[in-house]
């Protein structure tokens, strides 16, 4: 599927970041059945693990940007990221800001599926022991309409 149209119901699409080897948009399917790492797979490339022990902070939110809440992240170029994209009711983005193997930040933002919301969100917060931030109080609501 396309960016426009955002990723199936159990899918997820990687929508952006600091992942130099993924393209935008790439549409796969996000792995949490790891009790150690979460994983973005498609049949054309591999996200590298992410350790759940090196997630800084999650955030979610309606749109394919966030609030840049500090670290180096926040710093990095605005042509990194997908800002502009009209979110539109119903579309639910997931921004992973972890630590690399050399101890600098790195994010990736996910578009989820809407049957994926709920588990995926559980899976990070209670493997990582971080708490994900809402963008704001409708991504909140939103979230909340998920169960």
């Amino acid at each position: 599927m396309t960016a426009c149209g955002g990723p199936g119901s159990r899918q997820a699409l990687y929508a952006g970041g600091t992942i130099p080897d993924l393209g935008a948009w790439t549409e796969g399917v996000l792995d949490t059945t790891s009790e150690i790492e979460i994983a973005f797979r498609n049949p054309r490339a591999e996200l590298a693990a992410i350790p759940y022990s090196s997630i800084v902070w999650l955030e979610y939110g309606r749109e394919a940007s966030w609030r840049g809440a500090g670290g180096s992240v926040a710093a990095k170029p605005v042509g990194m990221w997908p800002f502009g994209l009209s979110s539109g009711r119903g579309r639910h983005f997931l921004m992973i800001v972890y630590t690399d193997t050399h101890g600098e930040e790195q994010a990736a933002m996910f578009e989820l599926g809407r049957d994926i919301v709920r588990s995926t969100v559980s899976a990070l917060e209670a493997r990582s022991g971080k708490q994900v931030l809402y963008r704001d109080e409708a991504a909140r609501k939103q979230f909340e309409a998920t169960r």
